[in-house]
């Protein structure tokens, strides 16, 4: 299980322009990074992002409500080996500058509840390595790929949105040899795209 080290709070929190810190040759991947935490998250919005990850969470408990990240140039949320939820939130225009997954995770389980993703380069949700997301009121607009399952992950998903895709709403593949395959179950799908009747 986790060993978690300490908890977190944030409230209300807004973060423009930020990069990765740097000390030396250590650097982090995100603007904003956690490790072996429980993370309580009401309200934080980073805008205009220069890391290679707006928010990177590893190994933690979360609990977030209202996460907006707008424009940056990779990935919006990357959560690694994480257990919780993400509520109400939103992703604008990511991966700017070559592609980027709204949420990003491996190795996690979360409950994905009212996220609308709009203007994603790459994945609006991108689950991989054994991960398990349980996805409900997800809206999709002007995406590259919306739900995507792979490698021993499994996506149960109701009531999903689609509009403007640019490739596939859902999808579902093994990327990795060493894991198994996928699985994407998905209930009340609704998509305004032509090609999504493929």
């Amino acid at each position: 299980g986790n060993s978690l080290t300490n908890t977190n709070t944030i409230n209300h929190l807004v973060i423009n322009n930020a990069g990765s810190p740097k000390l030396g040759l250590w650097q982090t991947r995100g603007a904003l990074m956690f490790i072996n935490t429980s993370l309580t998250i009401n309200n934080l919005r980073i805008n205009d992002n220069q890391s290679e990850d707006a928010l990177n969470i590893i190994n933690s408990n979360v609990d977030i409500t209202a996460l907006h990240i707008n424009n940056t140039l990779s990935d919006a949320f990357d959560c690694d080996f994480c257990t919780g939820e993400i509520r109400n939130s939103q992703f604008t225009k990511v991966g700017i500058r070559s592609g980027g997954d709204g949420i990003d995770v491996s190795g996690s389980k979360l409950t994905i509840e009212n996220v609308t993703f709009n203007g994603i380069r790459d994945k609006a949700i991108s689950g991989g390595e054994n991960s398990h997301l349980i996805v409900n009121n997800t809206y999709l607009n002007n995406t590259n790929f919306g739900i995507v399952s792979k490698d021993a992950t499994k996506i149960k998903a109701s009531d999903v949105y689609a509009n403007n895709v640019k490739y596939h709403a859902l999808m579902s593949y093994s990327k990795k040899s060493i894991f198994g395959s996928a699985e994407l179950i998905v209930n009340n799908f609704n998509c305004e795209d032509i090609q999504c009747n493929k």
